[in-house]
C-alpha cells in the first residue's frame, strides 16, 4: 500500500480563530481527529508575525498561513502534525489571504497541497489567477482542500 494513502488530511471553515478560547477549542478538536494535515479557512488572521508565531506555538507543530492585512473574513492556514516527515520545496501565499500552495514531498512522493478560501461572490478571475499560480509551480499531482464558495 502506498504510504500516502494512509495520510489523513482534513479541512475546516473555522469562521475565525482570533479569539484565544475558540482557537484553543478548535485546535483541541482537530487534535482529537488525529489528522496528519489540516487546512483551515476563514481564520481571520492578520499579517502579524507575533500572531502567526503565537498560533503556531499553540498548535505545537509547523503551520503555514496566508492572511490579509485587515484580518477580516479571510485567511487560510495549513497545520501539520508530527506524525510524518516532509520536505517543503516551495510555498506560495496569496497576499489577500485566500490560498496557500505548498510544493512538498511526503513519503518520497512530490505533490502540491493547496488550501483555498474562495471569494463568496462570482469572481472567475480569482480562480484563473489561482490556476496560473499552480501551473507556475509546475507540479500536477494536487490535493486541494478548503472552502471554494462556488455557486453552481
Amino acid at each position: 500500500m502506498n504510504q500516502l494513502n494512509s495520510l489523513k488530511v482534513g479541512a475546516l471553515n473555522c469562521r475565525g480563530i482570533v479569539d484565544e478560547k475558540k482557537r484553543k477549542d478548535v485546535f483541541h478538536w482537530l487534535r482529537s481527529k488525529q489528522l496528519d494535515i489540516c487546512c483551515l479557512t476563514e481564520t481571520h488572521g492578520k499579517n502579524d508575525l507575533f500572531e502567526i508565531q503565537q498560533w503556531e506555538s499553540q498548535w505545537g507543530y509547523k503551520t503555514f498561513s496566508s492572511n490579509c492585512s485587515d484580518g477580516r473574513k479571510k485567511g487560510v492556514m495549513i497545520l501539520f502534525n508530527n506524525t510524518f516527515s516532509y520536505t517543503i520545496h516551495q510555498s506560495v501565499s496569496d497576499p489577500d489571504g485566500r490560498y496557500i500552495i505548498l510544493d512538498l514531498t511526503i513519503f518520497d512522493i512530490r505533490f502540491l497541497l493547496v488550501a483555498l478560501y474562495g471569494p463568496n461572490k462570482d469572481v472567475p478571475e480569482f480562480f484563473n489567477s489561482l490556476l496560473r499560480q499552480i501551473v507556475d509551480v509546475g507540479n500536477y499531482s494536487i490535493i486541494m482542500c478548503g472552502d471554494f464558495n462556488v455557486v453552481q
